[in-house]
């Protein structure tokens, strides 16, 4: 296992499902499990990129694991893949995405792959604005000939457009992939 694949930990009460998704996803990520809310408690860390966490569970919703991971600030990403259909109270839930059972294979890989490329767009648009902002308060301080003369603004510039085509990239593979998803 490479140590920047991404890890993702499913939770899920129905063993046998959750052992399904684990199979699935070791393909292509590091995967843990959690065989209920609890558990999903003591594993939940900063380490993890993506969370898949069931709605219905027997000893805790998943709503409240949803929201102390919230509470808790870690960045990961989390998708609700529950057999409950949405409905209003789900205006509540900061959840990232939402797949009602049953899902398939491809469902659930790219469910995943779409979650972690939401993550790299917004570190892209991050280092963006950073750059952006450094860009600004050079161009309000100096004059024109002092920043044209300059190596390391050039540079900036040259950063800063690569990672705009990126940011610009990734918007289109993100809006392509929600297009095909209304479908």
């Amino acid at each position: 296992m490479s140590s920047d694949q991404k890890k993702i930990l499913i939770v899920e009460d129905e063993p046998e499902l959750a052992d399904l998704y684990a199979v699935w996803l070791s393909t292509e990520y590091s995967v843990d499990v959690a065989y209920g809310a609890k558990e999903a408690m003591t594993k939940a860390d900063e380490s993890f990129d993506v969370m898949i966490l069931d709605r219905r569970m027997p000893e805790q919703p998943g709503r409240k694991v949803l929201r102390k991971v919230r509470d808790a600030e870690y960045q990961m990403r989390v998708a609700m893949v529950t057999a409950v259909e949405p409905d209003f109270d789900i205006l509540e839930m900061e959840f990232d995405d939402y797949a009602v059972k049953p899902v398939s294979r491809d469902d659930m890989l790219e469910l995943v792959s779409g979650l972690i490329d939401r993550e790299s767009y917004t570190e892209l648009v991050n280092k963006m604005y950073q750059l952006s902002e450094k860009k600004a308060l050079l161009e309000e301080r100096k004059n024109q000939r002092e920043l044209s003369n300059n190596d390391e603004y050039q540079q900036l510039i040259e950063e800063l457009d690569a990672i705009t085509d990126q940011v610009d990239q990734k918007a289109g593979q993100i809006n392509t992939q929600q297009a095909f998803k209304d479908l």
